[in-house]
């Protein structure tokens, strides 16, 4: 990008703004694989693991981050 001279606090501005977007990526790809998960044990009978993957999709939907809260 050597013709786009952008002054540093524009730079910056601009890597958070793609931080933000790959954190928010990163959240949407666990809340996907908590639900194939979830989806995967009960099709499995195994209702004790998709109760905890419930709890660890509604902490990521609590704390907006992909782990678990504590």
């Amino acid at each position: 990008f050597p013709q786009t001279a952008a002054d540093p606090q524009a730079a910056a501005a601009q890597a958070l703004d793609c931080l933000r977007a790959l954190e928010v990526k990163n959240v949407e790809g666990r809340r996907t694989t908590l639900k194939r998960g979830i989806a995967e044990a009960e099709a499995q009978g195994d209702f004790g693991k998709a109760l905890r993957l419930v709890q660890e999709l509604k902490d990521t939907d609590r704390n907006g981050r992909g782990e678990p809260a504590g």
